[in-house]
């Protein structure tokens, strides 16, 4: 929800809160540790995985374009 959350303020053209953009340091399972234990399997779930990586993939493009 971060993420995508994060996406609509930028679309938007509003500034992202500073707590809003230290949450996006954090990947999912570093987040979440309860569910470290499926971060080497998440890849069987095939459409979980591909939303995950997406996510993931928006999350790192996100903090490159903040960090700038």
């Amino acid at each position: 929800m971060n993420i995508a959350g994060s996406i609509s303020y930028i679309l938007a053209g509003k500034r992202i809160p500073q707590n809003q953009v230290e949450f996006l340091r954090f990947s999912f399972f570093d987040f979440f540790n309860q569910y470290k234990f499926l971060e080497g399997k998440i890849s069987t779930y095939k459409e979980f995985y591909e939303e995950y990586t997406s996510f993931e993939e928006a999350r790192k493009l996100l903090v490159e374009l903040l960090s700038t």
